[in-house]
């Protein structure tokens, strides 16, 4: 029989695949987080600049700051292992032990439970007892009495407010349950985690490498956190009441995937939230570093109805109706501090901002409140009106005017402004041309809120991408963009994007054309062949049929990664490898933990290489165009590593791979 050894920690499996599932699953490789032992010597020299208002004072618990050299607050002796008190709410350790064994580990069957319980029951009866539980509805009961925090789930009504027609759809007359928890508690609870205490930021900073290098690794050492420092410090309002404070990120995220359908064909998805203090590392780790929050309803009608465009604004204001009803405990907490518990068991005044939301592009498209297939950072200029334009703030005609602002820093991205610049230069934003020509302006809410009141609603829809009706749910709170919050997303809009569904489409599309339909199926098959063929080595998997899935993971996109430009060499046009090499450069370079100016300079270059190369596939057949808005978000990347750090901390397979942990078995 075949043996095959793991490498990491000697374990024996009879099967290959069984090796790799364990390796992907025990021995998963995560990039070193700066300063790491495996790191070169020239790049664990760091050097941090610290943002001067936010000093993070420890104080108790009422917020009075504590003495230099206080030791932290103690905290209550757990009650002795023995006492009823430390299995709670079980009676008993045997009750506890058989819950867990049969609910957590067997993960059994009601009927299963009921038997085991059947038996223990007639044999303790000979002795005048009972079993620990009269049966597994009694078994469940006592399970939903655990109360891990005080973070409990509410449920509230939602339904369609504005004018009804005579004879109104059902989904008019229907009401939506949201639920949710108090995102204040879960957020305290989150930061109050002892296992973070090593991988926790209190104060935005700056980092630099030996080479004098600005570095992007955690959100905390982007532009976009010492930026909503710099604005709470330079606030009236709020200059006084957060000096000596911690800033809070509020980081959330959601995924379209259906986990419920409730009483009356109710569905729901979840929502996610992260304290931004969290490193990368952290974030991309086992624990409680992402936290269901929400579950937001999915309204239900026929097709005809869903086509209309009542029905579409509906489930978009709905979505960020819900946002903000989550978001609201922590309102007054975004402009006057409160005391929260932290890893290293200090208390510190915490003063919340809503930070980077994690979507793929459909939901980033609801978020912005815009239209499919345009970008979601940036409007088209032209219009009909540009007097409209003139008096915007934001408007290409005022972004340049602090180019030569100096800020006496070594750093040439000390400014991001100039990367704005670039980005915009590139970005058309319109759904018809959005690598074209320079003619953008980023969104906002002034913009936003600018152009509803000066065009109806066919206007802002077709000349600007822009659904008039749609209030974001950002415009309720302070400091706060949804449109400077969306970030590229590495899976859906990277790895399963531009790789899988494009690249690799195209290729194998321009194949057949250039072959015809037989040639082309016959050098397909021996891409496939090659593919197949690969060795046995860690880390490189091999694919037995080739690149034919039913159906892709983020998973089987990077791991094909690997190995597919070696299957092409000979078999395609040069311009193919050339196109797909540069794409690989920026997707590894976007992946890493840490990145320095010289990594995003050479993201550039590769940008650059790639769009050269990519009109390869402009052949009849294959693309009229890339008018795609996942190769585009290539182009906001750099600005958005730059504003908040390396982004595979923002990646949507963190949701994914937290779905299941949190959502199907809480």
């Amino acid at each position: 029989m075949a043996a095959f050894q793991c490498s990491q920690c000697s374990q024996v499996f009879t099967t290959l695949g069984g090796r790799t599932r364990h390796e992907n699953t025990q021995h998963r490789p995560i990039t070193p987080p700066p300063g790491d032992e495996n790191a070169n010597d020239e790049e664990r020299e760091y050097q941090y600049e610290r943002h001067p208002h936010f000093k993070v004072e420890r104080c108790d618990e009422l917020g009075v700051t504590l003495l230099h050299g206080s030791p932290p607050p103690k905290e209550p002796e757990p009650p002795p292992i023995d006492s009823p008190e430390a299995w709670a709410p079980f009676s008993s350790r045997v009750e506890f032990d058989f819950a867990h064994f049969h609910f957590v580990e067997l993960q059994a069957s009601r009927a299963s439970i009921d038997k085991s319980l059947d038996i223990i029951c007639a044999y303790l009866r000979q002795y005048g007892d009972d079993a620990p539980f009269a049966n597994a509805e009694d078994l469940y009961g006592k399970i939903d009495e655990i109360q891990e925090t005080n973070t409990l789930w509410r449920t509230y009504q939602l339904s369609y407010s504005s004018p009804k027609p005579d004879d109104p759809p059902k989904w008019m007359t229907d009401t939506y349950t949201v639920c949710l928890r108090n995102l204040r508690d879960v957020l305290s609870s989150q930061l109050s985690t002892k296992a973070f205490h090593s991988k926790f930021s209190y104060t935005p900073y700056k980092q630099y490498n030996s080479s004098k290098q600005r570095v992007f690794s955690n959100l905390m050492s982007g532009f976009w956190a010492w930026e909503t420092a710099d604005k709470l410090m330079n606030d009236s309002d709020t200059s006084e009441s957060t000096r000596g404070a911690m800033l809070v990120p509020i980081i959330m995220g959601s995924d379209k995937t259906t986990v419920s359908v409730a009483t009356g064909h109710q569905e729901f998805h979840p929502g996610y939230v992260s304290a931004g203090n969290l490193t990368n590392v952290a974030c991309r780790g086992h624990g409680n570093s992402l936290l269901p929050f929400i579950f937001f309803p999915i309204p239900r009608t026929n097709a005809n109805e869903r086509e209309s465009t009542a029905f579409q604004q509906f489930t978009r204001q709905l979505f960020h109706t819900c946002l903000e009803l989550a978001l609201k405990p922590l309102r007054q907490a975004m402009t006057s501090p409160i005391t929260v518990m932290c890893p290293d068991g200090y208390y510190r005044r915490a003063i919340f901002a809503i930070g980077p939301y994690i979507a793929n592009y459909p939901e980033q498209v609801v978020l912005a409140g815009g239209v499919y297939g345009w970008c979601t950072s940036a409007v088209d200029e032209n219009g009909e009106d540009d007097s409209i334009v003139e008096t915007c703030p934001n408007s290409q005609h005022h972004r340049h005017d602090d180019d030569d602002h100096e800020t006496g820093a070594s750093s040439t991205f000390e400014q991001d402004s100039r990367v704005t610049h670039w980005v915009l230069d590139r970005c058309t934003a319109r759904s018809t041309n959005l690598d074209g020509d320079p003619n953008t302006i980023p969104r906002s809410r002034k913009l936003h809120l600018l152009y509803s009141d000066a065009y109806d609603a066919e206007t802002l829809w077709k000349q600007y991408g822009i659904w008039g009706d749609v209030v974001p749910f950002t415009f309720s709170f302070p400091y706060a963009g949804i449109y400077d919050l969306i970030t590229p997303d590495l899976l859906h809009q990277l790895i399963k994007g531009v790789f899988k569904d494009h690249l690799v489409t195209f290729t194998c599309k321009l194949l057949l054309v250039t072959h015809g339909k037989v040639g082309g199926r016959a050098v397909i098959k021996e891409i496939d062949r090659r593919i197949s063929a690969g060795s046995e080595y860690n880390s490189i998997r091999r694919f037995y049929d080739g690149r034919d899935y039913s159906q892709w993971t983020g998973d089987n996109s990077k791991a094909l990664m690997r190995v597919y430009v070696p299957a092409l060499v000979g078999l395609v046009d040069r311009k193919v490898i050339q196109c797909i090499t540069a794409f690989l450069e920026m997707c590894y370079i976007a992946r890493k933990n840490a990145i320095t100016e010289s990594d995003l300079a050479n993201f550039e270059t590769q940008l650059t290489r790639f769009h050269e190369n990519r009109t390869v596939y402009l052949v009849p057949g294959v693309r009229d165009d890339f008018n795609l808005p996942r190769q585009h978000a290539l182009i906001h990347m750099v600005l958005a590593i730059i504003r908040f750090g390396a982004l595979n901390g923002l990646c949507s397979s963190i949701t994914k791979s937290k779905h299941i942990k949190a959502v199907k078995q809480p």
